[in-house]
């Protein structure tokens, strides 16, 4: 059962907003023209275990830790979405799938505030090791692509989207969100310090034509608790790179479904008018929607 990150008691929006004008500062100040890139060629591994050992070696280098975390969460999300993971497995996953995303939240948080503490990391890892070796090794693993360190989009080019979304929050033009939905997978390294930086729960939806989807999933055992932070809230999904905006606006769908009062899209890159959704901010590095 994925549980909540920060208080479900969520604190006045003028205490977030204050914290989060301190997090833009540092942010603004911190300096990513130096981060190195990193892709699944990277990953030297065949099963979760031999995840575990790739990820070990990375404790040095906070690039290597953005890919790691990474390639430790997108294999076992779609494991878990696909069924490959036994029913006896499942439980030992699901607490890896929420201790990475909890890792990924705070370790991401400080690296894009330019304060990456690989210490914690390494307790993330430490924490699941005896849940990855319950994986075994004939649990399937299996790699994608990602826009993130290529494609156009790079750390700089997510520091520049957290602290526009941050100051259009700030100046009252935009909303601040109650819960937060990554469009799963690609979005995870956007939307982990952006639940960081709001204090805000975090949530994945799939909607990928790369893996063939025909409509939004997600480990079933997360909709429960999707559905209950999403019903009468304010809620902000978020993909890295929308092209049409037919995935964007199928998750954004789905979270209406679960009684959001609001809903807005957001990405990285993007199209001056995508075929599906309604844009309302068409920036570098930073494009708003809304359902048309």
């Amino acid at each position: 059962m994925v549980m909540p990150k920060f208080n479900r008691a969520k604190p006045a929006e003028s205490d977030i907003l204050q914290k989060l004008e301190a997090r833009l500062r540092k942010l603004s100040d911190a300096n990513l023209s130096e981060s190195r890139r990193y892709c699944h060629d990277h990953v030297d591994a065949r099963n979760f275990p031999e995840w575990l050992d790739y990820a070990k070696t990375t404790l040095h280098d906070s690039d290597a830790i953005r890919n790691a975390l990474y390639y430790g969460f997108q294999p076992l999300y779609d494991s878990m979405i696909s069924g490959s993971i036994p029913p006896e497995s499942r439980s030992s996953a699901l607490k890896v799938l929420d201790r990475l995303v909890e890792a990924g939240v705070k370790f991401l948080t400080g690296y894009y505030m330019g304060e990456p503490d690989p210490a914690l990391f390494r307790e993330a890892l430490n924490h699941i090791q005896d849940d990855i070796r319950a994986l075994g090794r004939d649990v399937r693993y299996t790699t994608k692509f990602r826009n993130v360190d290529y494609n156009g989009i790079y750390p700089p080019g997510i520091q520049s989207f957290l602290q526009q979304i941050s100051e259009h929050s700030l100046d009252g033009k935009g909303f601040v969100p109650d819960y937060i939905v990554g469009c799963a997978c690609g979005s995870s390294e956007v939307v982990m310090p952006l639940s960081g930086f709001f204090e805000t729960d975090l949530g994945f939806l799939r909607r990928s034509w790369r893996r063939g989807d025909d409509d939004v999933r997600m480990v079933e055992e997360q909709e429960p608790f999707i559905k209950s932070c999403s019903n009468g809230k304010i809620v902000l999904c978020v993909e890295d790179y929308v092209c049409t905006g037919r995935s964007l606006q199928r998750v954004m769908n789905k979270v209406r479904g679960y009684g959001a009062s609001s809903i807005k899209g957001a990405s990285v890159n993007g199209p001056n008018g995508p075929d599906y959704l309604k844009s309302e901010i068409d920036g570098r590095k930073f494009h708003l929607y809304r359902l048309k």
